[in-house]
């Protein structure tokens, strides 16, 4: 499948990715705070599969309180 699919919202306490989730995935931070989210490495694109998607959710969250802790998220 190919095209735009409908958003899934990960809560920011959830660490385990719903299972209905269909792969190769997306993965972006959702906050006012941070209106260009690539450049604090909250973007990450192509994963896999569920273990993928777990590392990437830990990557987004170092990266954001590393470089923007005052961000809410």
């Amino acid at each position: 499948m190919t095209g735009i699919v409908p958003a899934t919202f990960i809560a920011p306490a959830q660490t385990i990715p719903p299972p209905a989730l269909s792969y190769p995935v997306a993965l972006k931070v959702v906050s006012r705070d941070l209106p260009h989210k690539s450049d604090v490495g909250g973007v990450a694109l192509g994963i896999r599969g569920p273990e993928e998607l777990v590392l990437a959710i830990d990557r987004i969250r170092q990266s954001i309180a590393n470089k923007a802790p005052q961000a809410t998220i």
